[in-house]
């Protein structure tokens, strides 16, 4: 489900909320959208943001934190940016947790992030069945791989 949603993030760690000794609508948050698609893998919910125009992510861990909540954002567990890649990687990920951590990778999330990478239509990713790319994350280099029947699956090498 493709989603474009003009979402209220905040400049700072602040609440969207504002506190009680200012006047409702004279809040100092910064307006801004960002479009995203919401994924899940084996029950793990996630934002999914195409990145691939720029090195940064759009969103901090403290905006991430709070399109997760589940009560007054999006909610899912975490926020997944395709970042460009470079000579040795097709894509770059990057990934903040709902509390705003930033893990090495996520098994569930890069399945997810190769499925959102199909329906872009991205120059790089997997276009049809059996196919395989590379995505550099804080773990070092994965390869997800489109199986025949089209499940995704992702050598995660040794625990």
């Amino acid at each position: 489900l493709r989603m474009l949603l003009a979402l209220l993030l905040a400049s700072a760690c602040d609440a969207l909320v504002a506190p009680a000794r200012r006047r409702p609508g004279r809040v100092a948050l910064r307006a801004a959208s960002l479009e995203f698609s919401k994924y899940q893998g084996l029950g793990n919910d996630f934002l999914l943001v195409d990145n691939r125009d720029a090195a940064a992510p759009k969103a901090t861990p403290a905006q991430a934190q709070r399109l997760c909540d589940r009560h007054f954002g999006v909610g899912a567990d975490g926020v997944i940016f395709v970042m460009p890649g470079d000579a040795a990687h097709d894509f770059r990920m990057t990934i903040y947790n709902s509390d705003g951590s930033e893990p090495e990778m996520c098994g569930n999330g890069i399945r997810c992030l190769a499925a959102y990478l199909g329906e872009l239509g991205a120059a790089g990713a997997p276009r049809g069945r059996g196919e395989a790319f590379t995505i550099a994350t804080g773990a070092g280099p994965i390869v997800p791989l489109v199986l025949p029947d089209g499940r995704i699956t992702v050598d995660m090498g040794e625990p």
